[in-house]
C-alpha cells in the first residue's frame, strides 16, 4: 500500500545528490528516539542511526511525509538501510488535526499513522518491527521558524516535534511548504 502522494524529497531513487542540504545530518525517525541509535561519526556501524559499515554504505532510517494543505490527505514513507539491504514502506495519515500549541511554529499538526506496509524489500526488512508499531499512534510536527534554506523553488525551515508535551526541533529534520506540507529527516 504505497498510497497517495508518496515522497523522496530531492533525492529522488535510491541516490543522494552532491547538492543535497538536508543529507548531512543523521538523528531517528520521528516517533523512534533513543541516544544509542545516533551516528558517531567514526565509521563504524552503529546501527539504526547512520553509522558506515565496512563498505561505506550508509546505513540508517530516513523518512518524509506529504501533507495536503487544507490537511484532507497524508502520506509518509520510511527507508531503513542495513547491513543486510533496504527496506521501504509506506503508509497513509488516518487524521490530520492543526494545533496550535506550538510558539516557535509557522503551524502544527498532530498526524495519526495508519498501516504501514513493505513497498520494497531489498534485504533489509527483517528489523522493522519499531516502524510498523506507529500504526494507531499520533504524533505532533510543526514547521520551524529556522531557515534551512529553498531548494526546487520551496523554501525550507526546522522541524519540530512535540514529545512529552515539549515542542523541540527535529535533528535532520526538514518542513517545506509549497503545493503541499513537505517534512521528514533522517
Amino acid at each position: 500500500m504505497n498510497p497517495l502522494l508518496l515522497l523522496t524529497l530531492a533525492c529522488r531513487g535510491d541516490a543522494e545528490p552532491e547538492d543535497c542540504w538536508y543529507c548531512e545530518d543523521s538523528s531517528s525517525p520521528a516517533g523512534i528516539d533513543s541516544e544509542e541509535e545516533k551516528d558517531t561519526g567514526k565509521g563504524e556501524d552503529t546501527g539504526k542511526g547512520g553509522g558506515k559499515d565496512d563498505t561505506g554504505v550508509q546505513e540508517g532510517d530516513t523518512w518524509s511525509a506529504e501533507v495536503s494543505l487544507d490537511w484532507s490527505a497524508g502520506s509518509v514513507q520510511y527507508t531503513r538501510v542495513t547491513e543486510g539491504g533496504s527496506c521501504t514502506l509506506g503508509g497513509s495519515f488516518t487524521a490530520l488535526v492543526p494545533v496550535e500549541d506550538c510558539g516557535d511554529c509557522q503551524f502544527a499538526a498532530e498526524l495519526s499513522y495508519g498501516a504501514l506496509t513493505v513497498s520494497k524489500d531489498d534485504g533489509g526488512c527483517e528489523d522493522i518491527a519499531d516502524l510498523l508499531a506507529l500504526e494507531g499512534t499520533t504524533a505532533a510536527f510543526g514547521s520551524g521558524s529556522k531557515s534551512l534554506g529553498s531548494y526546487d523553488g520551496v523554501e525550507y525551515f526546522d522541524l519540530q516535534q512535540r514529545l512529552e508535551g515539549v515542542w523541540k526541533s527535529v535533528e535532520g529534520g526538514y518542513s517545506g511548504l509549497g503545493e503541499s506540507w513537505l517534512l521528514g529527516g533522517k
